[in-house]
């Protein structure tokens, strides 16, 4: 019986099904040198690739050839503002600097990423990956993506390598702490669902507000919003549950994900007739500008994407441009509390 795995067929899964080395796999799927290969062996190989679903992957084909100027990002879905604008700022930075910025960002989850195909682009000399664990480049780029040079965006607390994160935690606190002087005791964290691994990761911004909440004795309860039904319409039904509760145990302040989450349970709060911030108040966390547009401008913890952003650019090309070997660079950078009317 095959042994069962979680990692895709690589190319060392075709020669073993083939009979053959891997550099055998690699010339012949990508046509180097073919002539000096036997026409039935070429074929043996292309068909265990066949058989086993072995799918090139073309961010490591880069690392094959000569330097191409450009630079890969992945980042999550672009449903939420925030990562178009994270897209954005990278691809302004890196063409300043004569590389070109390709775009993946068909991953809404690692769970359903790990069903779908790899990422197929064109090759890339390096890769900028939005990831919360150093376990999600396994998952996103496969085994043959090793050595290619990446440098990580976002939470990144458990790894030694090259990234640019943020004090999630710290920014998280500050909201805290604002809400709590301002009087508020009974906060409830709403987040998009389903989200139950991001409680066990340290300074994420749901295992901060449990600690928070368990050291002062609030009740410290966090709502995933529904997943069968698009973002904006989870996060405005969460406001709209929220409202429906008894005002006797209704929170008193909706310590919100992320701004978009935010936006919906604030619109659904005031649908319901209910007042911001009198009868519920709400915090974002991110910064976008569509919360400072609302008729009362969102209290946030403002996540400085452009400084970000560039700082893992050069990041990025120094690795490239001086085949560095340098011991890992790791930048992390503050979130600045924004306080709105929302609060």
């Amino acid at each position: 019986m095959s042994k069962v795995t979680s990692n895709p067929p690589g190319l060392v899964d075709v020669a073993a099904r083939a009979q053959v080395s891997a550099g055998t796999v690699s010339r012949v799927l990508n046509g180097i040198h073919k002539a000096r290969i036997a026409p039935a062996t070429q074929e043996r190989v292309r068909r265990a690739a066949e058989e086993l679903g072995y799918r090139p992957n073309m961010f490591a084909r880069s690392l094959l050839g000569k330097k191409t100027k450009t630079l890969g990002l992945m980042a999550n879905n672009l449903d939420n503002p925030f990562f178009v604008n994270v897209a954005r700022s990278a691809w302004q930075r890196a063409r300043e600097i004569g590389y070109e910025m390709l775009l993946d960002a068909q991953f809404t989850s690692m769970g359903e990423f790990r069903d779908r195909p790899r990422p197929g682009t064109s090759p890339i000399d390096g890769l900028l990956l939005w990831a919360e664990t150093i376990q999600d480049i396994e998952f996103l780029l496969g085994r043959e993506a090793q050595g290619l040079p990446v440098v990580y965006l976002g939470l990144m607390s458990d790894a030694v390598c090259d990234a640019v994160t943020f004090d999630f935690s710290a920014g998280l606190l500050r909201l805290m702490d604002h809400v709590t002087q301002n009087g508020r005791k009974r906060p409830v964290m709403i987040a998009p669902g389903p989200r139950e691994a991001d409680e066990l990761i340290p300074g994420s911004r749901a295992a901060t507000f449990r600690e928070y909440c368990c050291k002062r004795n609030l009740p410290g309860i966090i709502i995933q919003l529904r997943s069968d039904i698009s973002y904006v319409e989870a996060a405005l039904q969460g406001g709209l549950d929220l409202a429906a509760m008894p005002a006797s145990s209704r929170p008193d302040v909706a310590i919100c994900y992320n701004d978009m989450t935010a936006i919906g349970v604030y619109n659904g709060l005031r649908r319901a007739g209910l007042k911001v911030p009198q009868d519920v108040a709400v915090t974002g966390f991110d910064g976008l500008m569509e919360g400072q547009c609302l008729d009362l401008p969102l209290t946030t913890a403002a996540v400085p994407i452009d400084l970000a952003c560039g700082a893992a650019i050069e990041m990025l090309v120094h690795r490239i441009e001086h085949d560095s070997d340098d011991p890992p660079n790791r930048i992390s950078l503050p979130i600045r509390l924004l306080v709105g009317a929302t609060t």
